[in-house]
C-alpha cells in the first residue's frame, strides 16, 4: 500500500478524510496503519460518504523536519518542506485523524513528541478533526504510548471526540532481544483479531451521535530516565568495515539524521542527503566509506540494524553478531482475483502466524536481561524460603 489511498486528483465528491500518521522503526506499526487505513477505505458510512483515507510516515516527516535535532525543538517552517506540506494540506481539511507508534522503554520514542507541537503542527490545521485515535505497537511489555500520545493530541483537539487506543503485541525488533539468526518470531493470529474489533468499532462509533468518546490514562509521571537508562545500558551501535558497502541505506533511513559516512583512510565527511543519494554507485573507489553514529542524536530506533542488506550493524554488547535481523511483515490486502474463498477480502497474504515467547524467554536473550532475571528468580526464592521458616 502507497502512503495515498486515494490521489487528490481522484478525490471523491462526497468524501470523510482521514489522516493516519506512523512512526515504524521497522514495519509493525506501518502495518497497523495500513491495516486499519484498508479496512477504513472500504466502508461507506450512513450518510453515503466513502471515506478517503492517506497515511504518512511519521518517521519520514520527522527526518525531513530534523525534529530529532539535539536541544530545543528548532526553529523551522515544515510547510515548506514539501512532504510536510502535503501532510498538512491534507490534515486541514480530515475530519478522522489516527496516530501510532512503536515503544521505547514503555512509551512513545525520543522525541516523538514534538511533531505534536504547535510550533510544528499549527491550530489551523487541526480544526477540521472531529474524531481522533491513538495506537502501538510492542514486542515486550505493553506501554502507556497510546495514552500519552492522546493525552497530548487531547490538548491540541479540544473538541474533537477520543475513539480509543489499541496495543499491538508483535515480535520483538529490538536488537538485543531479537532471536538467533537460525530461529525467528511470529505474529500471534490473535493480535489480528483484536485489530479487527477495534476498526470495527472505529466505523460504528463515527457514525454514533450519541457517542461520547473514551477516556484515557493521564500520564502525570517521567519516563524519560527510563529511556535513558535503557539507551545507556546498551552502549552504541559499530559498524563493521568489513561488511559494509558503503550503500547508504543506513544513512538515508535515520530519522534522528544521526548517521554521516567517513572515508576509512580520509577524513572526509559527507552531511548532504541530496549530494550523496546514490553512494552505492562509488564502490568502486580504492577507499571505503563506512557510516559514523552520532552519540547524541542516536536514539537507538534500530533502523539502520535491521535494514542493513549485509548485517554490517551491531550491538556488541548484545552479541548481535550472532542474532538476525527482524525485517516486519508487509501489508497485502487480498483482490477480487485472490481466492474467492476467502473470508474477508483483507485477510493477511503471505503472513505466517505462531506463538510469541513468553517474556521470561525474551528477556533471557539479552545479557542485562539475564541478569535481572536472575536477581528476580534468587528474590522469589529468598522470600520463598523466610515464609517455609515462619510458619
Amino acid at each position: 500500500m502507497t502512503d495515498s489511498l486515494i490521489s487528490a486528483s481522484q478525490e471523491p465528491q462526497n468524501s470523510f478524510k482521514a489522516v493516519i500518521v506512523y512512526f515504524s522503526s521497522t514495519t509493525n506499526t506501518r502495518y497497523i496503519a495500513e491495516h486499519i487505513a484498508n479496512v477504513l477505505s472500504q466502508q461507506k458510512l450512513k450518510k453515503g460518504e466513502s471515506i478517503e483515507v492517506q497515511t504518512f510516515d511519521g518517521l519520514e516527516l520527522f527526518q525531513a523536519a530534523d525534529l530529532g535535532a539535539p536541544g530545543i525543538i528548532p526553529k523551522v517552517d515544515v510547510s515548506k518542506i514539501e512532504k510536510f506540506g502535503n501532510f498538512l494540506n491534507f490534515l486541514k481539511t480530515a475530519k478522522l485523524f489516527g496516530i501510532g507508534c512503536y515503544t521505547y522503554a514503555l512509551q512513545p520514542p525520543p522525541l516523538i513528541l514534538r511533531f505534536l507541537h504547535d510550533s510544528i503542527i499549527g491550530d489551523q490545521y487541526f480544526q477540521s478533526v472531529k474524531h481522533f485515535f491513538t495506537f502501538s505497537t510492542h514486542g515486550s511489555l505493553s506501554s502507556l504510548a497510546c495514552s500519552i500520545l492522546a493525552q497530548h493530541l487531547s490538548r491540541r483537539l479540544h473538541e474533537a471526540i477520543y475513539l480509543g487506543k489499541i496495543d499491538i503485541h508483535t515480535p520483538e525488533n529490538y536488537p538485543p532481544l531479537i532471536p538467533i539468526r537460525s530461529q525467528k518470531d511470529l505474529w500471534e493470529k490473535s493480535e489480528i483479531v483484536k485489530l479487527s474489533a477495534f476498526e470495527g468499532k472505529l466505523i460504528s462509533n463515527i457514525q454514533d451521535p450519541t457517542y461520547k468518546g473514551e477516556k484515557f490514562m493521564k500520564v502525570s509521571f517521567d519516563l524519560s530516565k527510563m529511556q535513558k537508562s535503557v539507551h545507556n545500558s546498551l552502549g552504541q551501535l559499530t559498524v563493521d568495515p568489513d561488511k559494509c558497502i558503503g550503500c547508504g541505506t543506513c544513512y538515508r533511513k535515520c530519522p534522528y539524521n544521526a548517521i554521516h559516512f567517513q572515508k576509512v583512510n580520509g577524513i572526509v565527511h559527507i552531511d548532504d542527503k541530496e549530494q550523496d543519494s546514490d553512494l552505492g554507485s562509488k564502490q568502486k573507489e580504492s577507499t571505503t566509506k563506512i557510516p559514523v553514529f552520532d552519540s547524541i542524536r542516536c536514539q537507538h530506533c534500530c533502523r539502520c540494524y535491521n535494514n542493513c542488506p549485509v548485517h554490517a550493524i551491531e550491538f556488541l554488547k548484545c552479541n548481535t553478531p550472532l542474532r538476525g535481523q527482524y525485517k516486519g511483515p508487509q501489508y497485502k490486502p487480498k483482490t477480487d482475483n485472490d481466492d474467492e474463498a476467502s473470508e474477508t477480502k483483507d485477510q493477511e497474504k503471505e503472513m505466517l502466524f505462531g506463538k510469541l515467547p513468553f517474556l521470561p524467554v525474551l528477556f533471557w536473550r539479552n545479557t542485562i536481561g539475564q541478569n535481572l532475571l536472575i536477581y528476580y528468580i534468587i528474590a522469589v526464592v529468598v522470600l520463598a524460603l523466610i515464609v517455609f521458616l515462619l510458619i
